[in-house]
């Protein structure tokens, strides 16, 4: 079943910030189903939200900070439902 963009998006910012060191954008692409460039253009999204996420080559990506007003994924990454609540 192919995943909506914002689920993607969404799976990737739980990915990152569980992992707290550096993820290589094929290892993510691996767990999430998509390309390294697939990978690539949604950390580039997350990055215009201003979600702050360090790029360094040959180690990956790595999860630094929320942005200062938060939206729909900092909202629903904060929530502690699993079932109630999680449609924003």
């Amino acid at each position: 079943m192919m995943q909506s963009k914002d689920n993607r998006i969404e799976e990737l910012l739980i990915l990152l910030k569980k992992e707290n060191t550096y993820i290589s954008g094929a290892r993510l692409g691996e767990i999430l189903g998509i390309s390294r460039a697939g990978v690539w253009k949604l950390i580039k999204e997350l990055k215009t939200k201003g979600y702050r996420i360090e790029s360094k080559p040959k180690k990956g990506y790595l999860f630094v900070d929320f942005p200062e007003s938060l939206d729909l994924y900092g909202i629903k990454e904060g929530l502690k439902t699993r079932l109630l609540g999680r449609r924003l």
